[in-house]
């Protein structure tokens, strides 16, 4: 499903292979492990979305708040056989964002389409900015980060999402 891999592309958590529980420093170690792997990308130019505070948080809004890293690169493998992974409702953003994700690699009929959109609707009637602003504030604290985004940036990263 080169669908997904176009989407991820624009994920620099999954292009990165950090989760959002990393730190700073486990993501350059990583850059460094890539550059080593393949010198001619541009790694550094993808961590750096990370290292700036509005960058961050449409990044963060746009991967999966609320999910491990486990639970995130086994939901992204179940997106790519085209099936949808149980998610918790707790974590509603990600379970929208993979239902867009499943919605954009599906090569499926109209009905299954529609069944698409109604469960992408859905899920996103169920997103909370508040609930969403902790989870990414949860992540942040686990990976070491001293800004906490508010409520308020989280419901701008969501419209410009």
């Amino acid at each position: 499903m080169g669908e997904i891999d176009n989407l991820l592309r624009d994920i620099p958590f999954w292009c990165l292979g950090v989760s959002l529980d990393d730190d700073m420093e486990t993501v350059e170690e990583r850059v460094e492990e890539l550059e080593d792997d393949d010198p001619d990308a541009d790694w550094k130019g993808v961590a750096q979305r990370l290292r700036k505070p509005q960058e961050r948080v449409q990044c963060e809004v746009a991967w999966l708040p609320g999910l491990t890293a486990d639970e995130a690169e086994q939901a992204v493998d179940s997106i790519r056989k085209g099936e949808m992974g149980k998610i918790s409702a707790r974590a509603a953003l990600a379970a929208a964002n993979l239902q867009v994700m499943r919605l954009v690699a599906s090569r499926k009929g109209r009905e299954d389409m529609v069944a698409q959109l109604i469960g992408i609707a859905e899920a996103w009637e169920r997103v909370d900015p508040v609930a969403v602003a902790q989870q990414i504030n949860a992540h942040r604290n686990r990976a070491g980060l001293r800004a906490q985004v508010t409520e308020d940036r989280v419901r701008v990263a969501l419209e410009e999402h």
